[in-house]
């Protein structure tokens, strides 16, 4: 298996998306990357653990960033060819490598995500946060603001 590698989806209002249809028989108007999840969770939650196909997509989805987690996996197409007599290879194998969605992960946007993109620029020198009145301000209990940073 090749390097995974992670895509971001950000809240989209998902236009088009019918629960009822699988991901492969969507609208054009839905994004590849939701797709992707969502072929993910019909393998873990229709195809393993039995549930209905119209509960994986709920109010939450158009709302919520989601992380797609791929892998480049390389699949013999046809395989080689010997020759019964000598054992020499007439026709090579073929494969083709193609990328598949092997994990997701959806993510409500909050706070701690803010806050955690203001402390990425603010490192960035692009902008100055007073970080312990935005703590005190957001109302962080049990000083988890000041953990993150």
């Amino acid at each position: 298996m090749g390097t995974p590698f992670i895509r971001l989806q950000e809240p989209n209002w998902l236009d088009g998306y019918d629960p009822n249809l699988p991901p492969e028989q969507q609208s054009t108007q839905v994004p590849c990357a939701i797709k992707d999840m969502m072929e993910v969770r019909v393998k873990v939650f229709v195809d393993e653990k039995r549930c209905p196909l119209k509960t994986q997509y709920d109010a939450d989805d158009p709302r919520s960033c989601h992380w797609i987690m791929y892998a480049s996996v390389n699949m013999t197409t046809k395989p080689e060819e010997r020759d019964p007599e000598t054992d020499r290879v007439i026709r090579p194998r073929r494969s083709e490598t193609i990328t598949m969605a092997i994990g997701a992960l959806r993510g409500k946007p909050c706070i701690s995500a803010i806050i955690f993109c203001l402390f990425w620029q603010a490192r960035r020198k692009y902008i100055y946060i007073d970080w312990e009145k935005l703590a005190t301000r957001a109302g962080y209990v049990n000083g988890a603001a000041a953990k993150m940073f």
